[in-house]
């Protein structure tokens, strides 16, 4: 007979900390270690794993991926991973007017006056499939 399930279970958030605990366990690596190779306490490492300290600056996380890749390579998946949960991930998000020129074929500050010559501008640009130049 199944065991029936009622409710949900809470799913952990992901953190920096855990994910660098793990990954420093995974390369049999000591705090310590890990500190003094990144150029940083064992006490703040320690932080980072508890969470009291979630969002090291870029060249602390480029130190202990450093030192974590010396021990065993760490994947693009990991890096981006670790990079990622420490709020560094490198991501260019486009703005609202960059978006709008890639939807309307026209780009952002083009200069259009009213709605009417800019949609004549988006219809010619996206009929003869040159972008509109301002």
């Amino acid at each position: 007979m199944a065991a029936e399930f009622r409710g949900s279970l809470p799913l952990p958030t992901p953190s920096f900390g855990d994910f660098l605990r793990h990954l420093r366990d995974e390369r049999s690596l000591s705090r310590e270690g890990l500190a003094k190779s990144a150029g940083v306490s064992a006490s703040y490492i320690n932080h980072l794993e508890i969470g009291r300290r979630d969002h090291p600056t870029r060249p602390i996380v480029e130190a202990l991926a450093g030192r974590l890749e010396r021990a065993l390579p760490l994947s693009e998946d990991e890096r981006r991973y670790l990079f990622d949960l420490a709020g560094l991930l490198d991501i260019e998000v486009p703005g609202v007017a960059d978006l709008r020129a890639d939807i309307s074929g026209i780009p952002a500050g083009h200069g259009c006056s009213g709605e009417s010559a800019c949609a004549e501008a988006a219809s010619a640009s996206k009929a003869t499939g040159v972008r509109f130049a301002h």
